[in-house]
């Protein structure tokens, strides 16, 4: 019978031939062995396969490549269906964890609660040396609003994989991984220990989401299929008042701007409205109201240009 290892890392790459190796290296340094890692090629045409191909043949790594690059979302929901450990991580293919990192999770289940189901630390940012994460600044549990209410910023942990059962990322929606997370965070048992367990690497250009900064009609049938998330939605009414309004907000301005679906951008300003926003709010949305696609789109890319 197969032995089931304690945590499964996943590892999802595209065209980060230079980088990727950085990332599988970390995970191998572990001083906690109990782990197997899933590197997934999204659909490469760089040099990956000949990088993957170093691993083949270790019991603790399975390869696996999508000939065509399927996107973040289909790709990261491909690598939760190959988990087969009881706890599971992600670690990004241009980051790297500390050889503790796992270790130390683990440790916290026998130090401070053995019934925890999730657990997170902090990391830092190779461009400015600083936390990647914001809001937190001492080991304590973590329930869903205080994520909501006071997280930003970039988190690293695990997660038991059972939490997991049947949630799963939207695939309409890049860059929006919080409508599953939510869903995650309101089951789980998490604690946050305030270390610096991971290292975002930020400073080699481009991401994977950066493409769709400036992309109008990406950016209204983003938010036309975020209408669908209720629980997303009730959450960050519930939690998180302002940005609750600064997304309705958006969405009302993507979809004037790109002449997107009237019934859709009524029900974002509807949202808005019952949400009872201040006057601040009511202006914004008045003048989103009032002004053509054309004053909208320029405001948007003046905005972008400003920085």
């Amino acid at each position: 019978m197969e032995s089931v290892p304690k945590i499964t890392i996943l590892i999802l790459t595209y065209n980060r031939a230079n980088l990727v190796e950085r990332t599988i290296k970390s995970v191998l340094a572990q001083t906690f062995k109990d782990y197997e890692i899933v590197l997934v090629d999204n659909g490469s045409t760089d040099e990956t396969p000949t990088i993957f191909e170093k691993y083949k043949g270790r019991d603790n790594i399975r390869i696996f490549r999508i000939e065509e690059n399927c996107g973040f979302a289909k790709g990261f929901n491909f690598c939760l269906d190959q988990i087969r450990g009881e706890w599971f991580g992600t670690v990004g293919d241009d980051d790297a964890i500390e050889p503790h990192a796992l270790e130390t999770m683990f440790n916290v289940l026998k130090n401070v609660d053995h019934d925890l189901t999730a657990i997170n630390c902090n990391g830092v940012d190779s461009s400015t040396g600083t936390y990647s994460g914001i809001g937190l600044d001492e080991d304590q549990y973590l329930p869903l609003y205080k994520i909501v209410k006071y997280c930003d910023g970039d988190f690293w942990g695990i997660t038991k994989t059972k939490l997991i059962e049947g949630i799963r990322l939207n695939t309409k929606i890049p860059g929006l991984e919080n409508t599953f997370w939510y869903q995650v965070d309101a089951i789980a048992k998490r604690y946050y220990i305030h270390q610096k367990l991971i290292t975002y690497y930020t400073d080699h250009g481009y991401r994977e989401t950066d493409h769709q900064a400036n992309d109008l009609p990406k950016k209204a049938l983003l938010y036309k299929e975020l209408l669908a998330e209720n629980f997303f939605w009730e959450v960050l009414k519930k939690y998180n008042k302002k940005q609750f309004r600064e997304r309705c907000l958006k969405a009302m301005h993507f979809l004037k701007a790109t002449g997107g679906n009237k019934e859709i951008y009524k029900a974002y300003k509807e949202m808005l409205s019952e949400d009872n926003p201040g006057i601040k709010v009511k202006l914004h949305s008045t003048l989103i109201n009032i002004l053509s696609p054309e004053m909208l789109t320029q405001l948007y890319v003046m905005k972008n240009k400003a920085g």
